[in-house]
Order: C-alpha cells, then structure tokens, then sequence
C-alpha cells in the first residue's frame, strides 16, 4: 500500500478511512487527509504500540489489516474505564494507565478473543498440588517442565505457547493450574482470586477470558484489598514494585519503568525533576 501522511488525498485515504471505520474508530470517508484523520491515525498507532508520527507506512497498514488485532481491539479498556478505575483507587489516572502499559507489553489483555495472556508458573504449581493434596513426585515424570519446586524461568515458552504448559498442567488438576498462572493485562496470580473478590476460582476465570475491563475491574479489587492503591497515591515506585510484582521486581527494573511510564503519561521530564 502507498505510504500515505497529513494533506494526503484519493481513493488510498478513502480505503484508510474505511478500515479506522471498521476497527471502530470514528472517522468521516472523504478521502482527504486532514487533520482530524490524522489524531485518529495517531491514535490508532499508540493503541497498536507503533511508532506515533501519524504517517500510515509499513507496519501501521500491516496492523490495519490484522483481523485477530481487530478483534481483540473490542476486547479493549478505554480512557473512560481508567478513569473509573483510578476514581475507585483514589489516584490518578496516569499512574494506572501507567500500570497498564507496564503490565503489558504487548498492550493488550489477550493473545487472541477469549485467550487472556498467560504466564504458567511450575514452582507455584508443584505447591498448589501439595495443598490440594496431591503429591507432585507422582506426575514429575514427563512433566519437568511444568512441575519443578523452585522458580525456573528456563521452562518458559513465553506468548501464546504457554497455554501448552497450562493444559498439559490441566490434565492434572485444573484448579491447580489456574491458581498457579498469572493472568491477563495485569498478570494477577490465580490463587489471588479471593483479594479480586471473586467468590470462587471458575469466576475468577470466566471473568480474565471475557474482557480487559473485567481484568481492570478485578485488579482494582485486588490493589485495595492489599491497600496497595494508597501506596501508588504516593508514587511509592519501589513499594509498589516489590508487594506486587515481588522480590525479584529489581532484575527486571519494574519500579523504574513505572515511574517513567508515569512521568511520560503527565508529560514531565523525569530528568528535570
């Protein structure tokens, strides 16, 4: 397709218009490239994580025409549900979309509808197993991938190809297999699901497969029953980052991606302060 940008006219710009429409944007089929197609273009690009120059080259017209990014577009939280969210929270809006965009790196609750984004924990498993009181030593053969009692990032499959693990982890005990995955944008842990204030484990998750704002509607939940929401009011980056995202939060430099993420959103130079 043509690299198309602002002042752009014709029938490509038409057929762009076309696509916003039908990805939900609201947008007027002209075939002129003003500047209100260019906000939505922009708008389109920070959505997709793509590069925000509003120029419609390669890879935006790549994510235009994804069918499966379409569809999880209307598996979205919004502006207006941040907003609630953060109102619930007592904070401000930018520190939990900053908490967002965090959480998910790929900007999205889902791999696919339906198919909240996963991560299996084989360390967590082997314990939940030894709760429901079922030992792991009778299934560790052929499942050493899966059932392992110390934290082992080496058996991660990383993206959809985790729901490999939890399947196969499934078969042995579902519930189990549920309480030892984290859990779609925000990555809440299975056996969290009381703090999310879900009366039992299957609504828990029902809920994480049916939609990001159920998943922001459980986190929020799950931030005050912890009373973590007092502790992101005061931008307590590195208390934050260790009660929820635990001891080794530091390795993958959490706290500090927060507090820029935060500082990005407001518009502030982090250097400067």
């Amino acid at each position: 397709m043509e690299t198309l940008s602002y002042k752009s006219i014709g029938n490509e710009v038409l057929f762009l218009q076309k696509r916003l429409k039908e990805w939900g944007y609201s947008v007027v089929a002209n075939g002129i490239f003003d500047k209100s197609l260019l906000l939505t273009v922009k708008r389109f690009q920070q959505d997709q994580a793509l590069k925000v120059d509003g120029i419609v080259g390669k890879h935006t017209w790549d994510k235009l025409a994804d069918k499966n990014a379409m569809a999880l577009y209307k598996y979205r939280i919004t502006k207006s549900d941040i907003d609630k969210a953060a109102q619930k929270l007592d904070i401000e809006p930018a520190i939990l979309q900053a908490l967002s965009e965090v959480e998910s790196t790929k900007n999205s609750g889902f791999f696919s509808p339906g198919k909240p984004i996963i991560l299996f924990e084989g360390h967590i498993f082997w314990k939940e197993l030894e709760n429901d009181g079922i030992n792991p030593l009778d299934y560790l053969e052929g499942n050493e991938d899966i059932l392992y009692k110390r934290w082992n990032k080496r058996f991660y499959r990383n993206g959809i190809k985790e729901y490999e693990r939890f399947e196969k982890a499934s078969k042995i005990s579902l519930n189990a297999a549920i309480k030892s995955t984290s859990w779609g944008r925000y990555q809440i842990m299975g056996f969290n699901y009381p703090l999310c204030g879900m009366e039992s484990l299957m609504d828990f998750f029902k809920q994480m497969c049916t939609h990001e704002r159920n998943q922001l509607n459980l986190l929020v939940n799950f931030l005050i029953s912890n009373k973590l929401n007092d502790t992101l009011k005061k931008q307590q980056w590195d208390k934050f980052a260790s009660l929820y995202n635990g001891s080794n939060y530091m390795l993958n430099d959490y706290a500090n991606k927060l507090k820029k993420a935060y500082y990005r959103i407001r518009g502030l130079n982090l250097e400067t302060l």
